[in-house]
């Protein structure tokens, strides 16, 4: 029998549960007073006594139970609007530490039965929240920053047991953690990503195999009817994933999560937060998603698209609409978080960067492709490696730069051709000035990220242009990586 009373008493609100079968009594008291909530909840017969009190300005939480020895103690505190918490678990050895020192707040929690210790700062300027937490055991580092009421969220695992497949997907959440699959694609969401699931759209017909192949391998239809014999079944013939978009518009027919080009959902990723010498970048996006602009001289920046990409081909035409600065304009792929994805920049003269710390940093004209695997993450460390040409110990390894050492002309468009084949690690950029192929990386081999998002870069460069942007799913490898297959194969 339950038995859940509810009433209101000289400012107070009771609620009284009781199960007599299951020995259950829940009794909660609210009071609210100065806007401050007081809560009791006790559960009598299993032992846990919580009690939640404000006193002189302090909020009390207390939870107890006896016969698992738990013991948690919090009391929070508000001063100057920041939070103070603190939070210990005797028994289980967990101790929790949250506290404000000047405007940095703090969050510790160590168990050393697990060795386990997570540090977090939060540091609070002109409306910008930086969070950083480190958890050291598991190599796991969470960064979110809210600028401009954007929320921007970014995680990395350095340690690479976090990743096995490379892809960006902690190997815990990754639904495929030993087949790189950036995109995560599971069309018959049976749990089982595409990439490792023989039969992607649970119809009984295997993929591939002796049993298949199956004709329509994103569609169920298990009597496989394929009326004109083209190998192709009934139920997906002229759209492959069934996204009610023809295969010939769509950017990806063989994902019905991806129709078409659209960066109008974009992530604002700062590279420097700290310091206020420049401010971040100032995106807009125009054409329905398929042209960005940046219109500020700022701080390093990118604006990503949440789509993560497995292969894919990315285009688009970039356009410095000014005669007035000199600096990094480009574009990114296979980003996985803010410390780890590729980059295509390109600077239009050589300059010393004006911050000398943490270390002196020399920018030379043309285009660059750099991998970016950062172990401090966004900061001046990173910020003065992608402003040095050449590779940056823990930071930055540039693994192509255009021989000619020519920068970028004002008011000139570019048009660049992305090619990334994560499973190989195969990467070929080509840069054209109207018809003419004016730079290319030719193949390069490099598997430090195995898929992930697309978006566009900027450094202390304001009015550039990205204009008709373009990206399609492709994991088909070029006839050109077959040189480099033997290569790898060999072990060279």
């Amino acid at each position: 029998m339950l038995i859940q009373f509810l009433s209101v008493y000289d400012g107070l609100l009771f609620l009284f549960v009781s199960s007599f079968d299951e020995v259950l009594i829940l009794f909660v008291s609210v009071y609210v007073y100065d806007e401050l909530l007081i809560q009791f909840v006790s559960v009598y017969d299993e032992l846990l006594i919580q009690f939640l009190s404000i006193h002189d300005g302090l909020l009390f939480l207390f939870v107890s139970s006896f016969d698992d020895v738990l013991i948690l103690f919090v009391s929070v505190y508000v001063y100057d609007e920041l939070l103070i918490q603190f939070v210990s678990v005797y028994d289980e050895l967990l101790i929790q530490f949250l506290s404000v020192y000047d405007g940095l707040l703090f969050l510790f929690v160590s168990s050393f039965d697990e060795v386990l210790i997570l540090f977090v700062s939060v540091y609070v300027y002109d409306e910008l929240f930086i969070l950083f937490v480190s958890v050291y055991d598991e190599l796991l580092i969470l960064f979110v920053s809210v600028s401009d009421q954007r929320l921007n969220l970014f995680l990395s695992g350095y340690d690479e047991q976090l990743t096995l497949d490379g892809d960006g997907h902690q190997d815990s959440k990754d639904n495929c953690p030993e087949t790189p699959n950036s995109s995560q694609l599971d069309s018959d969401n049976d749990g089982l990503g595409d990439e490792c699931d023989d039969d992607d759209d649970n119809d009984g017909i295997p993929d591939y195999g002796p049993l298949g192949p199956d004709n329509c391998r994103l569609v169920v239809n298990p009597n496989q009817k394929d009326s004109d014999d083209n190998g192709i079944g009934d139920v997906c013939e002229n759209d492959f994933d069934n996204d009610a978009v023809f295969d010939q518009f769509d950017v990806c027919p063989e994902s019905a999560e991806i129709t078409l080009t659209d960066f109008r959902a974009y992530q604002t990723v700062v590279l420097d937060p700290e310091g206020d010498a420049q401010i971040d970048p100032n995106w807009v996006v125009l054409n329905q998603g398929m042209e960005i602009v940046q219109t500020m001289n700022s701080d390093p920046g990118l604006a990503v698209g949440y789509t993560a990409f497995n292969g894919v081909d990315f285009e688009g035409t970039f356009h410095v609409n000014t005669v007035t600065d000199d600096d990094y304009a480009g574009f990114i792929f296979g980003y996985q978080d803010s410390s780890s994805f590729y980059v295509v920049m390109w600077k239009q003269t050589e300059q010393t960067y004006w911050q000398s710390t943490p270390f002196r940093a020399v920018a030379e004209p043309g285009l660059q492709l750099k991998a970016v695997k950062s172990k401090s993450g966004p900061g001046e460390h990173l910020r003065n490696a992608l402003w040095n040409t050449g590779s940056t110990q823990d930071q930055v390894t540039l693994l192509w730069k255009d021989p000619r050492d020519v920068g970028w002309q004002d008011k000139t468009s570019y048009r660049w051709q992305l090619m990334h084949r994560p499973q190989v690690g195969y990467i070929r950029v080509k840069l054209y000035e109207g018809p003419n192929l004016v730079a290319d990386s030719g193949v390069t081999i490099d598997t430090t990220m195995r898929g992930g998002r697309l978006g566009v870069f900027c450094f202390s460069q304001e009015n550039i242009i990205w204009s008709n942007l373009r990206y399609r799913c492709n994991d088909t490898i070029p006839d050109d990586f077959e040189p480099f297959r033997k290569l790898l194969q060999l072990g060279l």
